[in-house]
């Protein structure tokens, strides 16, 4: 009897802990170059944590490697449709975006404080980077953060 309670409070225990880990969504960008010189375009990457999405926005009009990169907050996300939405500051602006994420791209537009940079597709990319990876815990996501940006 003792056994059977020890598993079925193990059970539950488990069933309410949350899981901590950090799995990646997808990277998707439309950055492009012509001259291999310079690039313009966005780069989105997205996590799944705890339920929610967290990630990282950057933006390129210029030089390759000079582009503004921020975390994304207030972030909505319905599973069922795909819409999202979520707001970034980039080199001293606020920047939100509506759109959906389908399965190999997300599209959508990116308003800024002087313009809106409307119908975006980025598509699925990335996979070779870096931190294209899961992480243990949301500790070791932002340790990421912290020496990459």
């Amino acid at each position: 009897m003792k056994q059977i309670a020890l598993v079925l409070s193990v059970f539950i225990f488990s069933a309410f802990q949350q899981d901590n880990t950090v799995k990646v969504l997808g990277f998707f960008s439309n950055e492009r170059s012509a001259d291999g010189e310079h690039s313009s375009g966005y780069t989105l990457r997205l996590w799944q944590y705890n339920g929610s999405l967290i990630g990282i926005l950057s933006y390129n009009q210029g030089l390759i490697g000079d582009q503004v990169v921020n975390v994304i907050s207030n972030i909505t996300y319905n599973k069922t449709n795909g819409d999202i939405s979520f707001g970034c500051s980039l080199d001293g602006q606020a920047v939100t975006f509506k759109g959906k994420i389908l399965p190999t791209k997300v599209t959508g537009s990116f308003t800024w404080s002087n313009r809106v940079d409307k119908n975006q597709s980025l598509k699925s990319c990335c996979k070779d980077a870096e931190i294209y990876k899961n992480y243990k815990s949301y500790k070791d996501w932002e340790k990421m953060m912290r020496q990459l940006y």
